[in-house]
């Protein structure tokens, strides 16, 4: 018998194989899609039960064929079950849950969010030095990415560092006071410095020289 795994004698199937199941009288292994009210059925536990079906589809709750995910959750594309939506359409994504397809924005990853992975991560901000943060998968700011940093082209790539920073090799911004000990202020390359702490410093040129 075609699909027939096990058998108690010649004309009597036991089990079937992944995807079939028994016929009521136990001679025939027919696909799971086969029965009644069970087409795009792909797996079932029985000839009445179906277990899983073809993409965008999801088990009906009494097990009887297959139902559009998206008459369990809206505008939801692919699902595990009814209440469980696992991919939205309209570039929407899945509260953790599953029970809701969200925009971006109503996931809490903020207006300037536009496209999102996930329910907690963005990956396309809006805006002027905005993008998603690595750690958070919210749209922050440069400042908030990098320390030091007011202008950036991407999470970890500075273009221009605030006042007491200055742009080093690896595209972050360091202190002056990391190049020239006591500098406040300097200049782009971190070499120079126009400004030393009043407190420890005094200014003799381009560096600080201490006063303690």
């Amino acid at each position: 018998m075609t699909g027939c795994d096990t058998c108690s004698a010649r004309n009597v199937c036991t089990g079937c194989s992944t995807g079939r199941a028994l016929t009521d009288d136990s001679t025939t292994c027919k696909t799971c899609a086969e029965f009644p009210s069970m087409t795009n059925c792909l797996t079932c536990s029985s000839n009445k039960v179906c277990t899983g079906c073809s993409t965008g589809l999801a088990p009906n709750l009494n097990g009887l064929g297959c139902t559009d995910c998206a008459a369990g959750v809206a505008e939801c594309t692919e699902c595990s079950t009814l209440s469980n939506c696992t991919k939205c359409s309209n570039n929407k994504v899945t509260k953790s849950d599953g029970t809701v397809c969200q925009t971006c924005a109503e996931a809490g990853l903020g207006a300037e969010c536009t496209a999102c992975s996930a329910w907690n991560v963005c990956t396309t901000c809006t805006g002027p030095n905005v993008f998603p943060s690595p750690t958070s998968g919210a749209c922050v700011t440069c400042p908030n990415l990098m320390a030091g940093c007011s202008a950036c082209s991407a999470a970890d790539v500075c273009t221009t560092c605030g006042t007491g920073f200055f742009l080093n090799n690896n595209k972050n911004c360091s202190t002056c006071a990391s190049s020239v000990p006591g500098c406040l202020e300097c200049n782009a390359a971190g070499d120079q410095c126009t400004k030393c702490d009043s407190n420890t410093h005094w200014l003799d040129g381009t560096n600080c020289v201490s006063n303690l």
